[in-house]
């Protein structure tokens, strides 16, 4: 067929499948498009369901997209997100707890916060890839179609909203079961060991545990009802990746017999598309290792990502007629700017932006898609090109994935894209990253920005500048003044190195790592009221611990009745709290000590 003719052809399905909104819609003369049939020139669908990464993460330099390249630190201002690495240490937390302190209201502004977030001294969960660290991914993005308002749908981690992948609903979980052994051994789903449970919240905010296993209707019994093929690529029990086999979840699937037929091992799908033989509907999931869920290496993710897009674009059949959906499965941790609207259970809905990656023939060329979508467009958009019913209330009034396509253009030419040499060493850059460093001279006692002189931990002296925005914690995140980091403290600074003077930093946040917000229980060893300090020896420990005393310290007895430092007897049983140095077995700005017992 020429090109002309395949142009033609385009327009014709192209103007089809615009009036197709509804089952039965006519064809022609003696033709009808009914349901599980599609009238224009998608005839395959893949849903390609990667790990873990924002929007602004992958995207956030993205010309012509919403994406964001500063974030909000400690102190409240705007900074320069860090450069992030190929691979990380160790994941990021993106627990629903997680997410809901990330989130902080719609201010976006607590990514820092989350566990995870600092590794080897720099702020990762506020990083992003540059267009040079993940090129095939930005190649697509910018051949096709880039949606920046895709979110995901739950407020937190994986498994809820691989659920809304081929249900368009969870059962209203919002958490992964909990990790007992390793992606090579994990089972989440109905064959998980019968003590498993995961939380189940309600709108309104009623929780609880529950198995995870479920009997609602999903995607694929539509697919079965309507004699459509369909198949769920992915890796086979024990293996790594099993976590985020959805239909695992689905008790009449997986103890039934589609999940012989149509639950297939993932290393299929490469051959299948080159051979031409994908089904009507076919998900793509993938062991960890190439998933791009940190801490893998997001180069060996894109390599992997490109070969089964490939295989697809080898065939010129395949490809002529399949649309590609390329999406992130939650924000891994990592920060976005853009608020999440609130979805029907406004307790998890919705999450963050996810990148999704619209390819395919008929995918609108070098666009950004700015229309909100959901995983539960990734359904609505199959229903409407097969006429098939809705799931449930989700999909139905979501919008599906139209915009972003073009039926009339003239039908795309494959971009097939060479794999990269992964590097097998990464280390966070150093933008963002000041040494470790041990405070020599304290700041000045007053107001206004503040210069700390350091020993820097790889040898010599350095400052410190503490601008008057800036804020300084206790560990992990305690507030605390300037003034209380005690000289030989180990300090960990985040800021920028002061491009004009050698060994001084432009600092935005500090860490005490030698302070933290505590409390202890101990018998009175001593009592020195000439310089306000009383020692005790701690209940659950053997060194003794001073307890340091100022104008604000409240000492009160029985019933909150003050009590006289002076009158306070050895071997008391008292408690405290406040802000206690460990290299210096010191409690420092103590507010209230309290006496529980006094010997007899």
């Amino acid at each position: 067929m020429s090109r002309r003719m395949i142009a033609s052809s385009a327009l014709v399905f192209g103007l089809c499948a615009v009036a197709a909104a509804a089952v039965g819609v006519s064809m022609g003369a003696g033709q009808t498009c009914g349901a599980g049939q599609s009238c224009g020139p998608i005839q395959h669908i893949v849903i390609m369901d990667k790990e873990n990464r924002s929007f602004d993460s992958m995207f956030g330099t993205f010309p012509g997209a919403d994406g964001s390249t500063t974030f909000i630190g400690p102190d409240g201002q705007k900074h320069p997100l860090s450069h992030q690495p190929d691979r990380l240490q160790r994941d990021i937390s993106h627990a629903p707890d997680a997410a809901r302190l990330a989130y902080d209201n719609a201010r976006m502004d607590k990514f820092w916060h989350i566990p995870g977030a600092i590794q080897t001294g720099v702020d990762l969960a506020d990083s992003q890839f540059y267009q040079s660290d993940i090129p095939n991914y930005w190649s697509l993005a910018k051949n096709f179609t880039l949606d920046d308002r895709f979110f995901s749908t739950i407020l937190g981690p994986s498994y809820p909203n691989h659920l809304f992948s081929i249900a368009a609903q969870d059962a209203n979980v919002d958490s992964n079961p909990p990790m007992i052994g390793s992606w090579q051994s994990e089972r989440w789903g109905c064959d998980a060991a019968p003590s498993m449970t995961v939380e189940q919240r309600t709108p309104d905010n009623r929780t609880k545990q529950i198995f995870p296993c479920f009997n609602f209707r999903t995607l694929a019994d539509v697919l079965d009802a309507k004699n459509v093929s369909w198949k769920y690529y992915a890796p086979a029990q024990d293996q790594s990746g099993y976590v985020w086999s959805s239909f695992d979840s689905i008790k009449h699937i997986r103890f039934g017999p589609d999940w012989q037929s149509h639950v297939v091992g993932h290393t299929r799908f490469a051959a299948d598309a080159a051979a031409g033989t994908l089904p009507t509907v076919s998900w793509l999931v993938e062991p960890g290792q190439v998933s791009d869920h940190p801490p893998a290496s997001i180069c060996a993710g894109e390599n992997w990502t490109v070969r089964q897009i490939n295989a697809i674009m080898s065939n010129p059949t395949q490809w002529a007629h399949t649309a590609i959906i390329l999406t992130w499965d939650d924000f891994g941790g990592f920060y976005d700017h853009v608020a999440p609207p609130l979805g029907p259970n406004a307790r998890i809905e919705y999450g963050f932006r996810v990148p999704t990656i619209i390819i395919s023939p008929y995918a609108r060329r070098s666009y950004v898609d700015h229309t909100m979508y959901t995983f539960s467009s990734m359904l609505k958009f199959v229903e409407q090109t097969f006429h098939l019913p809705s799931l449930g209330p989700l999909d139905r009034t979501s919008k599906g994935l139209g915009s972003s396509f073009n039926f009339s253009q003239h039908p795309a030419a494959p971009l097939k894209l060479p794999e990269r040499v992964c590097s097998q060493v990464s280390t966070p850059a150093p933008a963002n990253r000041i040494p470790l460093a041990t405070l020599v001279e304290p700041a000045a006692s007053g107001g206004g920005p503040a210069d700390l002189t350091v020993a820097l931990n790889h040898g010599g002296t350095g400052t410190l500048a503490l601008s008057r925005h800036a804020k300084t914690y206790a560990t992990p995140w305690f507030p605390i003044s300037p003034s209380n980091v005690q000289p030989g403290d180990s300090l960990r600074a985040f800021g920028q190195p002061n491009p004009h003077q050698a060994g001084s930093y432009n600092v935005w946040y500090l860490r005490d790592l030698d302070e933290n917000k505590a409390w202890m229980r101990g018998h009175v060893i001593s009592v020195d009221a000439a310089h306000n300090r009383i020692v005790i020896k701690p209940v659950y420990r053997t060194q003794p611990i001073t307890i340091q005393l100022d104008a604000g310290t409240s000492i009160v007895g029985a019933k909150r009745r003050p009590v006289a430092l002076t009158s306070v007897p050895t071997a008391a049983l008292i408690v405290t709290h406040g802000l206690y140095n460990s290299r210096t077995s010191t409690f420092l700005k103590v507010p209230r000590l309290t006496v529980l017992a006094t010997p007899s």
